[in-house]
Formats: C-alpha cells, structure tokens, sequence
C-alpha cells in the first residue's frame, strides 16, 4: 500500500469516527456526573487554543472538571512552507478522552466532545463541553488533499482536567 493510498485511509477513518461522534453527541448519558451550569450558578472555564500550522497552542494545560467553554483561533501566517492560501488554510479543533495508557499524538483517543470545524484563516469558532477528570487530546484531524494530515504534522496538544 502506497503513502497516498495509507494517508487516504487513515484521513477516512477519522473523518467517519468524527461524524459519528457529532451525530451521536446530543446522548443523555445517565451515568454521566451531573455538573451545575453557569445559569444554575456554576462557573464555566474559558480556554483559548491557538490553531496554527503546525500545532495546537492551548492558552492553559491545565483546567478545572465541568463545563469548559473553548475559543480556537486560526491566525494568519506562513509557517511550515505554507501560506495562508496553501495546506493549512482551515483547520479545526476536536477535543477527545485519551484512552488508559495512551499519549497525544497516538491516535489514541475516544469519540469527541467538541469538534469545531472549518475554521478558516483569520477566524474564531467557540463551544463548550463537559469536562470530567482526566487526560484529553486537543487536536486538528484535517486532512488536505492526499499529502497533508494535520495530525501527522503535529497538530495536537495534552490537556489535563483536574
């Protein structure tokens, strides 16, 4: 199997775990900690991660468990040996449980909590999501073509909820 044909595979099946996990994100999961929301007098904790070419720049490692609301950003730069009109042009933010015993950058993650996508040059998207304890994998699955996978380019960051 040739590089293109590995790097197409590999972009399809992420790109199917992310559908499935946004078609499926609307689930009332009983077993679920509840968590109080900011309207019930809860507090929500800001981030803001920073999508370049080629990396995930969360402004904090670290956050607090409940509600987490997400601010990704895509400056304009050339960085890489890419523009902003070449690979890179639009990325996004998917935020996903890493799996017991797994590292950022393994692929090793569970179904999304958050995907922000098609985030173009110059643009914010925000979202928020419940948060428990844990190791998550803040990163950019995009796949550009059949030459450029984001994720194998190094677009992923460990974020840590205490």
């Amino acid at each position: 199997m040739n590089k293109n044909t590995k790097l197409y595979l590999f972009g399809a099946g992420l790109a199917v775990l992310t559908a499935l996990a946004v078609a499926c994100g609307g689930d009332d999961d009983t077993d679920a900690t509840p968590t109080r929301s900011v309207a019930d007098g809860g507090s929500a904790t800001s981030i803001t991660v920073n999508l370049k070419n080629w990396a995930v720049e969360p402004s904090s490692a670290t956050v607090k468990a409940g509600t987490v609301s997400f601010r990704a950003t895509h400056e304009e730069e050339a960085h890489g040996g890419h523009g902003a009109g070449e690979a890179g042009a639009t990325h996004q933010l998917v935020v996903a449980r890493l799996q017991d015993g797994a590292d950022v950058g393994e692929t090793k993650f569970g179904a999304p909590v958050l995907n922000l996508a098609d985030i173009k040059v110059g643009e914010e998207k925000t979202g928020e999501a419940v948060l428990e304890p844990g190791r998550y994998e803040l990163s950019c699955l995009v796949v550009d073509g059949d030459d450029v996978n984001h994720y194998e380019e190094g677009m992923y960051a460990l974020l840590t909820v205490e």
